[in-house]
């Protein structure tokens, strides 16, 4: 099966910008989780099931959000060599 993202080949500076970017929203997926577990109490009742759902849905999103690597370490180091995502 094709996959295309493998042809997509990045340089250093722009898979570190990438994997920043990446590291960033996994960040915001936890403290969102964060809030909504401290925060559930404070809400109405009416609203209070939309936190536990909110809350369930980052938990899945940070669980199953992916943060690229290099594929070999001396390709993470030869400036040669790009990046696939």
């Amino acid at each position: 099966m094709i996959n295309y993202e493998n042809f997509f080949i990045y340089e250093y500076w722009q898979y570190e910008t990438i994997r920043h970017m990446f590291s960033f929203t996994a960040a915001v997926f936890a403290a969102s989780l964060f809030y909504l577990a401290m925060t559930v109490r404070q809400a109405s009742e009416k609203y209070r099931a939309t936190f536990v759902i909110s809350g369930v849905v980052m938990v899945s999103a940070t669980l199953e959000f992916p943060i690229p690597q290099p594929r070999t370490p001396r390709q993470a180091t030869n400036p040669d060599h790009g990046f696939i995502y």
